[in-house]
C-alpha cells in the first residue's frame, strides 16, 4: 500500500513558508526517539509493526506503514518565517481545496469529501474517505499542531471498513503527533479530563533567544520554542482540554525602549495579536476589549469570544522584561475562567530576565 493524498497537503504547507521539498531517500536506522528536520524536532516512532518507508531528502517528512497496508502515517514539518498565529482557517481551506482537486483529477471514488472537523486540542483536523486504486476503503485524517515556528502535521491512513480498526489507527497517529517536541522540551500528550496525581512544583524555564525566564503552570503540558519573537510557549491543561496559556515575545529596540508612545503602540499590537490567536482557533469576538487594572502588568485586558463548542473568555497581559515585551494570554470557558486567569497571572508575574550564562573555565 502506498501512502495516499499526502504530497498535495505537504505542498500546501510548504507554500505557506515558500519552502521546497526534495525526493525521498530511505534511511536504515530507527532510534527510540527520532529526529526530524535535522534534529530541530524529535518524535516517538510508531510500534514496530509500522515499517519505516523513508524520509524526504530535506528531512521535512517521514513515512511509516504496516506490511499488510492496513495503516500508514506520514509525519511532516514545515518551518515558517514568522509565528503562525491565526492562519488555521486559510490553511485548512487550502488543504481541503487541494484534496478535492486531487480526487477530481484522479477520478477517485469519494465516500466522504474532505472536511474540517472540530478539535479544540489541534490546530487543524481534516477528515475524508475514499476508495484507493486497489478498491480498498480508505479512512484518512490530516491533523496539525503548531510548535513555535513549526507547523507539524500527520496524515494517518486506515485501509479498513471496521470502525474500531480505523479508530485504533487514527489514535495511533494522533498519539505520535503529540509526541513531537523540541530538543529542550518533553513530549506532550493530548489534554485529558482524567484525574492525575499532583504534578511536581515547576522549575523555571529559560528562553535564551528572547532573554526571559518564567515559571510554567503546574501540571500543564508544554509546547515550547526558544525563538527571539513570536509564540515561545503554549501550555495545555491536562484536566481541562479547552484551557490554555500562550506566551509570546517581541524584542524592543533602543528607540522603542526610550519612547513611551512607541512602547504603548507595541503593547497594543501584542494585545491585538492575542485576539487574533483566539480567532484563529475558530472563535468570533462577541464584545469589546475590557481593560483590567493590575499593577503587576503594563497592560491587562479581557475579551469574550464565541467558539463552535461554546463561549470563551480570554485574558491578555503585557509585561516588559529587560529588552523584551512579553504577552501572556489565557483562554478558557467562562465557568473555568477564574482559575485560568489566576494561572495566567502567575505565569506573567513570574517573568524575569534570563540569567547570564556562567563563564566557562
Amino acid at each position: 500500500m502506498k501512502i495516499v493524498r499526502t504530497a498535495g497537503v505537504l505542498m500546501i504547507l510548504t507554500a505557506w513558508s515558500a519552502a521546497s521539498a526534495g525526493p525521498a531517500s530511505r534511511p536504515a536506522a530507527r532510534p527510540a526517539d527520532e529526529p526530524i528536520l535535522g534534529g530541530a524536532l524529535f518524535f516517538r516512532p510508531p510500534p514496530d509493526d509500522y515499517h519505516l518507508l523513508g524520509r524526504s531528502e530535506n528531512d521535512r517528512s517521514i513515512h511509516y506503514a504496516t506490511a499488510d497496508g492496513a495503516g500508514a502515517i506520514n509525519l511532516a514539518v514545515v518551518p515558517q518565517d514568522n509565528a503562525i498565529g491565526n492562519l488555521s482557517q486559510p490553511i485548512a481551506q487550502a488543504v481541503v481545496r487541494k484534496l478535492k482537486a486531487e480526487f477530481e483529477e484522479g477520478h477517485t471514488p469519494v465516500l466522504m469529501q474532505p472536511r474540517v472537523e472540530k478539535d479544540p486540542d489541534l490546530f487543524i483536523r481534516i477528515h475524508e474517505k475514499f476508495k484507493n486504486a486497489d478498491g480498498r476503503s480508505i479512512d484518512q485524517i490530516h491533523i496539525f499542531r503548531v510548535i513555535g515556528i513549526y507547523l507539524v502535521s500527520a496524515t494517518v491512513t486506515a485501509a479498513s471498513d471496521d470502525p474500531a480498526a480505523v479508530n485504533q489507527i487514527h489514535k495511533l497517529g494522533e498519539d505520535l503527533l503529540w509526541t513531537v517536541h523540541t530538543a529542550a522540551a518533553r513530549p506532550a500528550s493530548r489534554p485529558s479530563p482524567r484525574n492525575a496525581p499532583p504534578a511536581p512544583a515547576p522549575e523555571p524555564v529559560t528562553f535564551a533567544e528572547s532573554g526571559i525566564r518564567l515559571l510554567p503552570p503546574r501540571g500543564w503540558n508544554a509546547d515550547t520554542a526558544d525563538n527571539p519573537q513570536g509564540v515561545i510557549a503554549t501550555y495545555h491543561d491536562l484536566a481541562h482540554a479547552r484551557r490554555l496559556i500562550v506566551v509570546s515575545a517581541r524584542p524592543l529596540n533602543d528607540v522603542v525602549r526610550r519612547d513611551a508612545p512607541l512602547r504603548e503602540a507595541l503593547l497594543n499590537e501584542l494585545l491585538e495579536a492575542d485576539s487574533r490567536y483566539v480567532a484563529g482557533r475558530g472563535a468570533t469576538a462577541t464584545g469589546r476589549v475590557l481593560p483590567q487594572r493590575d499593577a503587576r502588568f503594563a497592560h491587562k485586558a479581557r475579551m469574550s469570544f464565541l467558539a463552535p463548542d461554546g463561549d470563551l473568555l480570554a485574558d491578555s497581559r503585557q509585561v516588559i522584561v529587560g529588552a523584551t515585551a512579553v504577552s501572556v494570554l489565557s483562554v478558557s470557558p467562562p465557568d473555568e475562567a477564574a482559575d485560568t486567569e489566576k494561572a495566567g497571572d502567575a505565569v506573567a508575574a513570574s517573568l524575569r530576565a534570563a540569567l547570564p550564562k556562567p563563564p566557562t573555565r
